[in-house]
């Protein structure tokens, strides 16, 4: 099983997109976890309304995203996690990419290329995992980013989760204790998930 931690906060208004993708994936053996970090809008009654039950709403007094996420962690059950904010959305084939390399071999930190999109401009880059900063610039650390990795749920644990008392640049810090431990990692090399 792979677990899904999605954090939001006053996001019913495009919260559901992240939700039908992942109800979209051709993976099924998930669990989708959504933390709500104190939110005042109609987000409970927006999980709520989808009827599955891999789909769990948790709440929460609002703490910030990093508590959110480790919240959600906490109570994972899947072997791996991976992170999903509510502002975006994945392929239907994203958590098979990830379970086809698990399925082979047992790495700390499995890592996808993403696709970020400009609705505004009407166009899509694609950020190589592999090139996460340069297109010419190879590099085997990785795309830190939430929905761009999976990761060992012990692996995540062993790294105490993310630092609650960040507010931002939450990822990059996280990447640093991550590269400290030198994880084994793959790539999938396939576009997964949308920014």
């Amino acid at each position: 099983m792979i677990s899904i931690i999605t954090p939001t906060y006053n996001r019913a208004h495009i919260l559901s997109r992240a939700i039908k993708s992942v109800l979209n994936q051709t993976f099924l053996d998930w669990e989708l976890i959504i933390v709500d970090d104190g939110s005042a809008d109609n987000s409970k009654e927006l999980v709520l309304s989808f009827n599955d039950s891999r789909i769990q709403y948790v709440y929460q007094e609002n703490k910030g995203v990093c508590f959110a996420r480790n919240h959600g962690a906490s109570i994972a059950k899947g072997e791996y996690i991976t992170f999903l904010d509510s502002d975006d959305y994945v392929t239907p084939f994203w958590l098979n990419n990830f379970n086809e390399i698990l399925s082979s071999k047992k790495s700390d930190i499995i890592f996808c290329d993403m696709d970020v999109i400009d609705l505004n401009k009407n166009t899509k880059k694609t950020v190589r995992a592999l090139y996460p900063f340069l297109e010419n610039k190879y590099s085997e650390d990785g795309l830190y980013l939430a929905g761009t990795f999976c990761i060992k749920n012990s692996f995540f644990k062993e790294l105490e989760g993310f630092d609650e008392n960040i507010k931002f640049g939450e990822f990059t810090e996280f990447s640093f204790r991550c590269m400290k431990k030198n994880p084994s990692k793959s790539f999938t090399q396939r576009n997964g998930f949308y920014l």
